[in-house]
């Protein structure tokens, strides 16, 4: 029996660590916006979004600290930028935005994979970064029918709106939306894990996304267990 039982852990630690994740590795050019290529996420399908939602995006920068685009849906109705200079980031949603504070004691470096979450409901929002809270507070967006949308821009924006922010330049992975408010508890668990997270996406899951579904040639496969901190 205790050889059963260690065969089969054995063989569950194999396959865990074999699992595979698309990761986008992100390399801004030098040509101007209208002739920059994008890399975009596209989907079988429109995809619904409403209040209240939770999105989560694991990312490692592999340049300066600056302001950066994350993702743009198409029509700029879901954004988030992480403006690290001035230790604020903002989430757009449909026509009205809010900023959340990035302590400056959260960790977030340059050439280390980190994981992002971010929920809010009618009233309030909660950000949780690498298994802790580093933001809470209330917003004004108003409550709306769902937007729908079948294309992401991955690490910058459609058009090039303002200077603000830069393309970002390095891997982001595993963008994952929910049609629910996630508690803080659990972002703080989904962002500390290296496993696919629970409860399980229901409007997009990249554990589905497949190469096909992407332009550009800057995407590959990574093991799952490459996409956590040391």
């Amino acid at each position: 029996m205790k050889i059963f039982l260690l065969i089969t852990f054995l063989m569950f630690t194999y396959c865990w660590c074999k699992e595979t994740v698309t990761v986008l590795d992100l390399e801004p050019s030098n040509l101007p916006p209208e002739q920059d290529e994008k890399t975009v996420l596209s989907l079988t399908e429109n995809v619904e979004v409403s209040i209240p939602l939770t999105f989560c995006l694991r990312f490692n920068l592999k340049d300066r600290i600056t302001s950066r685009y994350m993702f743009t849906s198409k029509g700029d109705e879901l954004v988030l930028k992480l403006r690290f200079p001035t230790g604020l980031g903002k989430v757009h949603l449909n026509g009205e935005s809010f900023y959340f504070k990035i302590p400056k004691d959260s960790g977030i470096r340059p050439f280390y994979w980190h994981h992002i979450c971010i929920s809010l409901n009618e009233e309030t929002y909660w950000v949780a970064v690498d298994g802790q809270q580093i933001s809470k507070g209330t917003h004004k967006i108003k409550s709306f029918h769902s937007i729908s949308f079948n294309q992401i821009v991955m690490g910058s924006t459609y058009e090039l709106v303002n200077l603000w922010e830069d393309n970002f330049k390095g891997e982001l992975s595993e963008l994952n939306i929910w049609s629910n408010s996630i508690s803080l508890d659990k972002l703080i668990d989904i962002t500390k894990s290296c496993s696919h997270p629970k409860p399980v996406p229901d409007i997009l899951q990249w554990s589905n996304i497949t190469n096909s579904m992407l332009t550009g040639d800057n995407n590959h496969q990574r093991t799952i267990k490459q996409l956590c901190s040391d």
